[in-house]
């Protein structure tokens, strides 16, 4: 309603600015824990969990998850992603391979970015099937 007084929002228009820059944020903050070990973004081996564009949803289109996704493969890395949340059926991309939660990628990631914090159902317990997941750890089965 202000905006057509014109008046500007300029709290909400901070915040989208805030927003437009988090997927370079999370690369950025993922090439420095990279460095900190000695390694480069070129050639890691990279697990995206959370692919969808906001927690407990399978709407992954316009997700920031997918910004990161490209830029991080742009920089040479491996990306490989899980969100049980998205279809199986839905093509990433070409370089985007889809994996399980499991103990075995996890263990071969040079680094694990939580990018969609899913919440856990209330109907599921910390105790999870073999092989799967939520996007948080803590719940990933062995």
């Amino acid at each position: 309603m202000d905006r057509r007084l014109g008046h500007r929002f300029r709290f909400v228009e901070l915040a989208n600015d805030v927003n437009r820059g988090m997927p370079q944020y999370v690369v950025r903050r993922a090439q420095a824990m990279l460095n900190d070990r000695g390694l480069a973004v070129k050639g890691a081996r990279i697990l995206l969990l959370g692919l969808a564009y906001k927690p407990g949803t399978s709407d992954w289109r316009e997700s920031p998850a997918m910004a990161v996704a490209s830029r991080l493969i742009e920089l040479g890395a491996e990306v490989r992603a899980h969100d049980a949340h998205v279809p199986e059926g839905i093509a990433l991309g070409p370089t985007i391979p889809r994996v399980g939660c499991t103990i075995d990628e996890i263990e071969a990631a040079d680094l694990v970015v939580l990018v969609t914090d899913h919440p856990i159902s209330p109907t599921t317990t910390s105790r999870r099937a073999p092989g799967s997941c939520s996007t948080r750890a803590d719940v990933c089965a062995t």
